[in-house]
């Protein structure tokens, strides 16, 4: 039954600021253990519909997790979205702050969709995903600074520092990796999609970790559905006699670059994706189009598969050099 309640939260590193529609009721809590125990408590009588939060990286994940233990409806939405709809409905000043006020507005008048508690080894696997995404970016920057080093002629005690630093990060990207693969190891729900999964050409090891851990929903959507979840579903811009290029837009950031680099993989040593993509190419298809299709087909086949729980091939990826699909 409809309760015409909802609730904004704007989160940051000490507080939960909270506001709540239509009754114009405000709130603080601290964003720690016991002012999200108070947070929760105070929340439930309210019977709202929804408790939507911007998204803010780490800041909202505890207050989230406990209201949705107690089965509150809690939501995190894209902080461009909140920011959208505040610019859309004047809002914003030029530099004010979107609050409590806009988030629960927002909450009002958009569908959102709750979605259920991510388990314990979810929420391990993810951790443990973005902490070697921080390490091999910290890789790339040692790299760079290696090279400017080399072209620069450094002192050979700088040049072995970064040496040194780049072998720590190696080794420490290579222990994430293997600790990754044992969480999914041990866990039946990982271990058969990632079987299914490793067995389509352009799908390695990373690729496979992305999926299962930012795309739960996979196997429970159909095609149209996964593909705008991720965002590599393509919107029409027509207006009247005007037709203009379809576009990709907003979506699961992660799973969408681990589908590009599958893309690019699979048109490499997949003869089905190479000529599909050669054929959108030979259509007049900018390069960067026909990349975003074959990611597509690729969800759409890597859905299907884990719907049906079956492999793609008997001998898992016989085009595909083990080389080639391993470095995914």
């Amino acid at each position: 039954m409809s309760t015409g309640i909802f609730i904004g939260v704007d989160v940051s590193k000490d507080f939960l600021d909270v506001y709540v529609r239509p009754t114009v009721l405000r709130e603080r809590f601290a964003n720690t253990s016991e002012g999200i125990a108070d947070f929760v408590a105070w929340a439930r009588p309210l019977g709202a519909e929804r408790i939507v939060f911007e998204s803010t990286g780490p800041y909202q994940k505890a207050a989230v997790a406990a209201l949705l233990v107690e089965k509150l409806p809690a939501v995190v939405v894209d902080a461009r979205q909140v920011r959208d709809f505040a610019k859309a409905m004047g809002y914003l000043a030029k530099a004010d702050r979107i609050d409590a006020t806009v988030i629960a507005h927002f909450a009002e008048v958009a569908e959102t969709t709750v979605r259920p508690l991510e388990s314990d080894e979810t929420r391990g696997l993810r951790e443990l995903y973005d902490r070697r995404s921080q390490l091999v970016h910290m890789l790339a920057a040692e790299k760079n600074h290696r090279h400017a080093a080399t072209v620069a002629k450094a002192p050979s005690d700088v040049v072995k520092s970064i040496d040194d630093l780049i072998r720590f990060l190696e080794k420490q990207i290579e222990d994430l990796e293997t600790r990754m693969d044992e969480l999914i190891e041990k866990s039946e729900t990982f271990e058969a999609s990632n079987e299914i999964l490793r067995t389509i050409t352009g799908i390695g090891p990373q690729v496979s970790r992305t999926l299962i851990a930012y795309l739960p929903e996979r196997g429970k959507y159909d095609r149209q559905s996964i593909a705008a979840l991720v965002g590599l579903a393509p919107f029409d811009d027509d207006s009247g006699k005007h037709t203009g290029q379809r576009h990709i837009s907003g979506g699961r950031s992660k799973v969408r670059m681990g589908m590009y680099q599958a893309a690019v993989a699979a048109i490499r040593h997949c003869p089905h994706m190479g000529a599909f993509y050669a054929g959108l190419k030979a259509r007049g298809k900018a390069s960067r189009v026909a990349l975003i299709a074959v990611a597509r087909k690729l969800l759409v086949l890597a859905n299907a598969l884990i719907r049906d729980m079956v492999p793609y091939k008997a001998p898992a990826n016989s085009v595909c050099g083990k080389k080639a699909w391993q470095s995914i």
